[in-house]
């Protein structure tokens, strides 16, 4: 779930007006941001949600948005983690142990930054509202040995 908060608005006079927070003041929802239109498709690097789904409060209307906290749905994520090692004795006393793991073992993208926060502010809508800025960790492997003793 993702809330969808405004910057420098604050129609309800609860002093939210400075930066972006879980706090920060709420816009109105008119329509489903998780559905798309047939000219604004959703889910994609550039269209998360649907970011025509919020207006600002009107003005001279002295109350808070109507969106609720975290109505927008994140994308899902998806990894598998493995490992393999082996324990070899050396001596009766001295052991090796040797491993490979990896993290994201198939490379699936896994999306993390979605912007939400700042949708709407004193200049309009933001121009990155709805993308994804960020993904999580790409394939990692490593190897290791160890001698224990």
């Amino acid at each position: 779930p993702l809330n969808v908060t405004t910057t420098g608005l604050d129609p309800a006079g609860v002093g939210v007006v400075f930066g972006s927070s879980v706090s920060s003041g709420r816009p109105d929802q008119i329509a489903n941001p998780n559905q798309g239109t047939s000219t604004t498709p959703i889910h994609n690097r550039l269209h998360w949600f649907n970011v025509n789904a919020f207006s600002a409060v009107p003005s001279g209307q002295i109350r808070g948005g109507n969106a609720a906290r975290n109505v927008v749905r994140g994308p899902g994520w998806w990894r598998v983690d493995t490992g393999l090692f082996k324990n070899v004795n050396i001596t009766e006393r001295i052991h090796m142990q040797v491993r490979g793991e990896a993290f994201n073992l198939f490379n699936h993208t896994n999306p993390d930054t979605i912007t939400t926060g700042s949708l709407i502010s004193t200049s309009g809508l933001s121009p990155t509202a709805g993308n994804i800025t960020g993904y999580r960790d790409k394939r990692i492997l490593q190897l290791g040995a160890k001698i224990i003793f």
